[in-house]
This record gives structure tokens, sequence and C-alpha cells, in this order.
């Protein structure tokens, strides 16, 4: 797929998450990289499908998109649709200061419902 396809399923997904969150996405900027920081990467060499960078002195930190990974994920484009959505819900519960354990009773009450 190429950055111009994939950017436009960011865009859709971020466009969702606004309507469905509020306001809480707007101070942050999600990007697309092209693949995984090699020190986000676990011993086989898989990286992370994303993550989120703080900004620096308090300023508005970054959610950052791995495409390679993501795509590497994902059999369908259904399925790309869907990840690149719960991959940013998820980022976004960093940007919020969430636990893992919360974000994961998040993220499984938000694919119920």
């Amino acid at each position: 797929m190429t950055r111009k396809e994939f950017d436009k399923l960011v865009r859709e997904a971020v466009r969702d998450l606004r309507r469905h969150i509020g306001p809480e996405l707007d101070s942050v900027d999600v990007i697309v990289e092209d693949d995984s920081p090699d020190d986000m990467r676990d011993e086989d060499g898989y990286g992370v499908l994303g993550y989120f960078q703080p900004g620096p002195y308090g300023l508005p930190g970054r959610i950052v998109l791995c495409q390679r990974e993501l795509e590497a994920a994902c059999g369908t484009l259904a399925e790309l649709r869907q990840e690149i959505r719960k991959t940013l819900f998820h980022e976004l519960g960093h940007v919020l200061n969430l636990e893992e354990g919360e974000l994961e009773f998040i993220e499984d009450d938000e694919e119920a419902g």
C-alpha cells in the first residue's frame, strides 16, 4: 500500500475517533513512519504498531503509527482499518496518562460497543 493510501486510512480513523472521544485528540499530532524504531523491536525483530512520544516541557506529544508493522499484522484492508483505529485508541490512552490495565479495559469496552 502506498503512503498516500495508508495516510487516508489514518485520517479516516482519526476523524472517527474524534467524533467518539472528543477534543483530546486535537492536541496531539498523529504521524506515520515507515518502520518501528530499532530500539522498539523485540529479540525476533518485530516492532511496535505505534507509540506515543511525549512532547518536551509539557507540550503536546505525538502518536506515531508504524506502517510496515501495521500492514504485516493484517491480512485484509478491513483488518488494517480496524488495527489502525485500535492502535490510535490505545496510544490516545497514553496521552491521557492511562495505565496498560486501564487501556485494555477501555479497549475491550470499545470493541464490545
